[in-house]
């Protein structure tokens, strides 16, 4: 969080320490707090090691450069420097609120909601606190508490436009899109310099399908900040749903150069690649994602799909078998390796499957999916499984269902039946969807 600390409280804190020194360390002194965040370390220190320091002078000293430390992603440093304000304060809430975030980023979520719970008890009008709270409860996932904090952040402090680009992304995440484009809304009317905001209600934009909204948006964010990757990323993003891969390939490509750690654009690209039928590119960039980050399961089942739909159906169960290790909730990797692995001659083992499907919500979908593959349901089961439930999802369910029907046909042999399935998949699933693709990859191995 970019937190806008008082200057002018830091300056009138100072101003005994200021008066009579030297103009050269007096401007050093200065710069603890100022323009540069860069300068703060430096400077707020000649500050708290000097003996003659006044305590609230230090204080806001190891405030700046408490917060120096964060910015820089020196996170020990930080929680050092707020703790030794608490030895001198312990019901100073600001600090307790910051060293929360810190902990927060070190991930100790516990640590966090402890200071957090103890700055708003010390002053329940702290707006920051309720903020940096509800960020703690969203990333544990109690998305109805942290609701009601950012709700409360906003009340005492309406006029924070970082407050309504958090709840903006949480309502995101609630599937409240109209929700997440309204709160952006109010966060680039409070300022429209802030590329974040652009970002995210582009991302609300484009779930609504409002894909010129979504890319203008995008662009604003470019204009911002040029040398970030995510605008890049959402714009390819809009591109390949409006069909210009090539123009998405090259999105991505400039996200990749700008930061080589965005593994979004390297997801995206080897998707990209997929529609363009460009199998063999798209397993090299999934290869690349893979290497630079081994230990994300999700990563793995993504290689896969495209593996599969490439036609490596070995290497795509290899893959399955990793992701399923560290994602066992996911409903559909079962299915894939499944898939996979019966098309290298190998067993149709349905019991594996069998009890993955004792792991999933039997009531939801794909469960009819998993029913028909183990000889307990019926391919009309499966499209009146696809039809019902939220009438949102149904265009997208029946589109799966096409595939998995094709597939079952193809490990069935009856491939004539297949042809038509896989078609179905290949032209109504949204773009991006793995079904899509891979069903497209297999026609070209289905006379």
């Amino acid at each position: 969080m970019q937190r806008t600390f008082k200057s002018r409280e830091l300056a009138a804190a100072l101003a005994i320490l200021l008066a009579g020194v030297g103009s050269t360390q007096a401007q050093t002194k200065r710069d603890c707090g100022g323009q540069d965040k860069h300068l703060w370390v430096a400077a707020c220190t000649i500050i708290i090691d000097d003996p003659h320091t006044h305590p609230k002078a230090r204080i806001k000293a190891l405030k700046f450069r408490g917060a120096a430390h964060h910015f820089q992603g020196e996170l020990d440093a930080a929680i050092t420097d707020f703790s030794a304000i608490l030895a001198i304060d312990p019901n100073d809430y600001e600090a307790l609120s910051d060293r929360g975030l810190a902990y927060q980023a070190k991930g100790q979520s516990d640590l966090a909601l402890a200071d957090d719970y103890k700055a708003i008890t010390v002053n329940p009008k702290f707006a920051f606190a309720y903020f940096n709270r509800g960020i703690v409860e969203e990333s544990k996932g109690d998305l109805a508490k942290a609701r009601h904090d950012y709700d409360e952040a906003i009340r005492l402090k309406p006029e924070f436009p970082g407050f309504y680009k958090k709840r903006s992304q949480l309502r995101l995440r609630e599937d409240d899109v109209d929700g997440a484009v309204a709160d952006a809304n109010a966060g680039i009317a409070i300022t429209d310099s802030d590329p974040d905001l652009f970002i995210t209600r582009a991302n609300a934009y484009r779930r609504q399908r409002a894909l010129d909204k979504a890319r203008a948006d995008y662009e604003s964010a470019l204009r911002l900040e040029p040398n970030a990757s995510a605008p890049y990323v959402g714009r390819g993003n809009v591109r390949a749903m409006q069909g210009d891969f090539d123009g998405a390939l090259a999105d991505y490509d400039a996200a990749i150069k700008l930061n080589p750690k965005d593994a979004g654009a390297y997801l995206n690209r080897a998707t990209a690649q997929s529609e363009k039928g460009d199998y063999t590119g798209a397993a090299v960039t999934s290869d690349a994602t893979v290497r630079q980050w081994p230990n994300d399961a999700n990563l793995y089942a993504n290689r896969g799909f495209t593996r599969f739909a490439a036609g490596d159906f070995a290497g795509a169960t290899a893959d399955f078998q990793r992701a399923g290790k560290d994602v066992p909730t996911n409903a559909y990797v079962p299915l894939w390796r499944y898939l996979a692995q019966a098309r290298i001659g190998g067993d149709k083992d349905t019991a594996v499957l069998a009890r993955d499907f004792a792991n999933v919500d039997q009531s939801a979908w794909p469960a009819a999916v998993y029913a028909l593959y183990l000889g307990k349901g019926t391919p009309d089961a499966v499209r009146v499984a696809a039809a019902a439930g939220d009438p949102a999802g149904k265009a997208e369910r029946e589109c799966e269902a096409a595939f998995y029907l094709g597939e079952f046909a193809l490990l069935n042999g009856k491939r004539d039946e297949a042809a038509p399935l896989l078609h179905e998949a290949g032209d109504k699933c949204p773009v991006g969807f793995t079904e899509r693709y891979a069903a497209r990859g297999e026609l070209t191995r289905v006379p």
